[in-house]
């Protein structure tokens, strides 16, 4: 990570990514350490190494390329990368490792145990500074496990540290729940812990690459919004939309009024950059920028998006295609990037992400996280770059403001669409009613559920529509995406209506209640909402979650996430989601992947072979045998 970050912490370095069953078996270390404040520093910065070595960088990459934004580099004849794009992953595949992710929660575990004790011991450690660190362990702890059940499901779930190699390290899967509940309750805890956001004394650089308490509240949102996906949970999207709006109430207070014209004008004090600075927004750490890896050198990013091989061109992982290269004209039409609704190209972000935009080719590249500069809002395709292979200084967002903003939009429609399945009952009544008051009594409650719901969606659709604004050189979202066309009008009632306006109005109760419960296929707001994140946030790891969320939100039958893989029938995925995964093969191929991730446990990577060489406990994932691919639905 980048030298700067040693100013909240002591320079130190530490080997990242060395697989915890490599321990040492010598006390003297544990005895000469952890005396003073400046080894807890020590050590909060060799987590934070952990988490952005290279390897973990790849996986937040891969283990995302199963969604429909990537296309594997076939000439690179990776066959760990090649398994992984045809849905037919063997056991002994590198990117089913997860040690990366537990040499990092050991070195959480490490200052958590730890730090209090050093307390006692240096009389400059104070309880604040403690407090600071160890919620910051709190969250990066999590950050790690919540990667780890969304790309496996049943993992182990390890609170202590290991100090030595003599140890147990027999460690049993749990169910996801168990792991989601433990997360929650980290961070739950961490925001209370750690250090505000908008404090004076944090650069920006601090304020961003750390865990600061909007950091902490991005990742919950996060975690919430799953939650809630999975378990189909009111009570969770509610905790979702309460640390959206906290984060934005934080951000409207950091800012104060607007300086300059930097930001666009009417964005509900989100404070984004004008489209002419959209480029900025992941070029480097920016005012955007909620948390984020800094990088000297991104090796795995490099590897991902430009090249592995030194002056040689086409040696990156991935390519995009024309989902993401080709110019849509309305949502249906299947293409990520649309033009407005006057029929205009003005969405800059498709230039920017994208090399050779327009290009209806196999090989496309990425042109975000590579390309040095922004193209000055032209709206032209750019064919490439020539950048330095190292050092690759190039920066990777976890977390930034239009995220969140999406997430809230998200956990909004989805609100709305709880409310009325609840209130079914309802129209269920009212078809019993015998008398017109009592239909009239019954629409009125109606009407007061369907106004609920109108409101929730019109401020999801104005999030939605404020980030896709933000982005258009002519102000105008991209088609489909109008906040005034999804509230529905509920009528009114005179003081003293006749039978045929009462009779008027609970027709149009039931008819309102409907068309928010069962939108057309034009005008799913869910959809929209999620092909915008699409085009705000591709390529920055997010799109799998995105897609793995609808499907759970939208199974015949809810998910178990309180049990393991392998002690539960296999649900059966969504055919729409099975759809977004099919678009991006040529050919017969995606017909045959599809068939392959028929259920739910053929979304998650197998447990890697090695790993279960050593760990006597673990149970695979029961789609696949080691040293063999993923066995017939």
């Amino acid at each position: 990570m980048k030298k700067i970050l040693t100013i909240i912490f002591s320079a130190f370095t530490l080997a990242s990514c060395v697989d915890t069953i490599i321990l040492p078996d010598d006390k003297t270390v544990e005895e000469d350490f952890w005396k003073t404040q400046n080894d807890v520093e020590k050590m909060v910065n060799g987590a934070y190494t952990a988490f952005a070595c290279q390897g973990v960088q790849e996986r937040l990459i891969v283990w995302n390329s199963r969604s429909d934004e990537y296309t594997v580099n076939t000439m690179l004849q990776n066959s760990n990368l090649n398994q992984i794009y045809t849905a037919d992953m063997q056991t002994d595949n590198g990117y089913n490792s997860w040690g990366d992710f537990y040499t990092c929660i050991n070195r959480c575990n490490q200052v958590i145990q730890k730090s209090p004790n050093v307390m006692k011991l240096d009389p400059n450690y104070l309880e604040g500074i403690h407090n600071n660190y160890v919620g910051q362990m709190y969250a990066l702890r999590a950050m790690c496990y919540f990667y780890l059940i969304r790309a496996f499901h049943d993992v182990p779930l390890i609170l202590q540290p290991y100090n030595e190699a003599s140890q147990e390290m027999n460690v049993e899967q749990v169910a996801p729940g168990v792991v989601l509940t433990q997360i929650i309750n980290d961070l739950e805890q961490a925001r209370n812990m750690v250090i505000s956001s908008q404090d004076q004394s944090l650069s920006s650089m601090e304020r961003a690459c750390f865990f600061t308490q909007d950091a902490v509240l991005a990742l919950l949102a996060d975690v919430y919004l799953w939650k809630a996906s999975v378990y189909r949970d009111m009570q969770a999207y509610t905790r979702c939309v309460e640390l959206c709006e906290q984060i934005h109430v934080n951000r409207k207070n950091a800012h104060g009024p607007r300086i300059g014209d930097i930001y666009m004008a009417e964005d509900d004090d989100y404070f984004l950059y004008k489209y002419n600075r959209y480029y900025n927004v992941f070029s480097a750490i920016n005012d955007e920028t909620i948390f984020a890896l800094a990088y000297d050198d991104n090796v795995g990013l490099r590897n991902s998006y430009y090249t592995t091989e030194k002056n040689k061109a086409e040696k990156q992982y991935f390519y995009t295609n024309t989902v993401y290269s080709v110019t849509g004209e309305t949502p249906a039409s299947g293409y990520a990037f649309l033009k407005d609704k006057d029929g205009n190209l003005t969405d800059v972000r498709c230039f920017e992400s994208v090399f050779s935009y327009g290009a209806a080719t196999e090989k496309i590249g990425i042109r975000k996280y590579v390309a040095e500069q922004g193209l000055l809002y032209q709206n032209q395709a750019e064919k490439g770059t020539s950048r330095d292979f190292s050092p690759y200084a190039v920066d990777f967002n976890i977390y930034r403001i239009t995220d969140i903003m999406t997430m809230h939009a998200e956990a909004l429609v989805q609100q709305g669409r709880l409310i009325l399945e609840d209130d079914a009952e309802l129209i269920d009544a009212l078809d019993a009613a015998t008398t017109l008051e009592d239909s009239l009594t019954i629409a009125k409650k109606i009407r007061e559920t369907n106004d609920i719901v109108s409101k929730k969606y019109v401020k999801a659709a104005h999030l939605a529509q404020i980030v896709s604004e933000r982005a258009s050189t002519s102000g105008k979202a991209s088609n489909g995406i109008d906040s005034t066309k999804v509230a529905v009008s509920g009528g009114n009632l005179k003081e003293e209506p006749t039978d045929e306006e009462k009779r008027a109005y609970i027709s149009t109760q039931v008819s309102n209640h409907n068309t928010l419960l069962v939108p057309t296929a034009t005008k799913d707001l869910e959809l929209l909402i999620m092909a915008e994140r699409a085009r705000e946030l591709c390529f920055e790891g997010k799109r799998w979650y995105d897609m793995m969320r609808y499907n759970y939100r939208h199974t015949e039958m809810p998910a178990n996430y309180d049990a393991t893989l392998f002690s539960q029938p296999a649900l059966k995925n969504n055919d729409v989601f099975l759809s977004y995964i099919k678009k991006k093969y040529s050919g017969n191929a995606g017909v045959t992947v599809t068939m392959r991730l028929a259920t739910e446990p053929y979304l998650y990577m197998p447990i890697y072979k090695n790993e279960m060489d050593v760990n006597s406990l673990l149970i695979q994932n029961p789609v696949y045998k080691d040293n063999e691919t993923s066995s017939k639905n």
